[in-house]
């Protein structure tokens, strides 16, 4: 991971992406054989339906992250809020790390992500007495090539620790949720103590154009409040392949989820520091050097660039 746990959403090299191997492929396709090129994007399409079936029982069923054995000096059956071992979320958190047996232990770069973590769990821990309006909110951009450790973090830290912290009063109303966009990412980050979803299923949509006012929850109001509004933290795997459309939408319905005790609703949903209706942590995991959304806007596009270039060929051909 090293120094891509700044924030490198902010420089990365688009150019590089644009030149890299498979997407300049795919790009060629496009030019060269435009009958491929649109099978495929079907294909990514069928995959996506798939994916998006609210009704994947598989997927839909949370696992509560176990809260026993978690530390030796902790008594059996504990949470953060009836032990009196430690102050503040940083002080387990600390101690989870030394705990990690040495086959598991921690790189440099994995414990200033889990630094950064801690202090947005005091935060958060803090805040809980104060109004909706008043509670900080923290995202945080997780970002490193395969097999850098990304997930090894989440697995064998961050859901225990948000586990005990924030128990679940119930397996259908998380604390912690997990999204991904396909099934095969949202299996890959799973454990036997807790299942992910794909961000379709945890927005209780099936495949639909992704325009707010198609998006309105309708009858799926009670489930999307019991969802969502217990939330304290969103893990969302695989940032790179998440659509601005497909973004938009985990924030739109997440928003319905809590608006009945977040005041927050259809009109200001929007407003800046108030993504997710302030779930207090938001942890994007990936790779933005990896392939972009197929046939749909990345979340690093530049939209501006984009413009410029559509109204450069309506000048030149139209």
């Amino acid at each position: 991971m090293g120094t891509e746990l700044e924030t490198r959403a902010n420089v990365v090299d688009t150019t590089f992406i644009e030149h890299h191997a498979n997407y300049q492929q795919l790009r060629n396709l496009a030019e060269d054989n435009r009958a491929e090129y649109d099978d495929l994007v079907r294909m990514h399409t069928d995959k996506a339906e798939v994916n998006a079936d609210e009704d994947n029982d598989e997927l839909a069923v949370e696992i509560v992250p176990r809260t026993t054995g978690l530390l030796p000096n902790l008594p059996p059956e504990a949470t953060f809020a009836s032990q009196t071992v430690y102050d503040l979320p940083s002080q387990f958190i600390r101690a989870m790390v030394a705990a990690c047996p040495q086959d598991a232990q921690l790189t440099f770069d994995q414990v200033m992500f889990v630094a950064k973590f801690a202090d947005a769990c005091d935060c958060a821990w803090e805040d809980e007495s104060k109004p909706p309006k008043e509670r900080r909110t923290h995202h945080i951009l997780l970002l490193g090539q395969g097999g850098s450790g990304k997930t090894h973090v989440m697995q064998k830290l961050v859901f225990d620790v948000v586990g005990f912290i924030w128990p679940s009063p119930s397996p259908d109303e998380p604390t912690l949720h997990v999204v991904a966009f396909s099934n095969a990412q949202a299996k890959n980050i799973s454990t036997k103590d807790l299942k992910a979803r794909t961000i379709h299923n945890a927005c209780c949509m099936r495949v639909q154009k992704l325009e707010n006012p198609r998006m309105r929850p309708g009858g799926k109001q009670k489930g999307l409040t019991r969802l969502w509004d217990k939330c304290m933290v969103l893990v969302i795997e695989e940032i790179s392949m998440v659509s601005a459309p497909m973004y938009n939408m985990l924030d739109f319905r997440s928003m319905y989820g809590r608006s009945k005790t977040h005041e927050m609703h259809e009109h200001n949903y929007a407003q800046h520091g108030d993504a997710f209706v302030k779930i207090p942590i938001v942890i994007h995991l990936g790779d933005f050097l990896q392939l972009k959304p197929t046939a749909n806007i990345s979340l690093i596009d530049d939209l501006n660039a984009k413009n410029d270039s559509a109204n450069a060929f309506i000048t030149t051909f139209l």
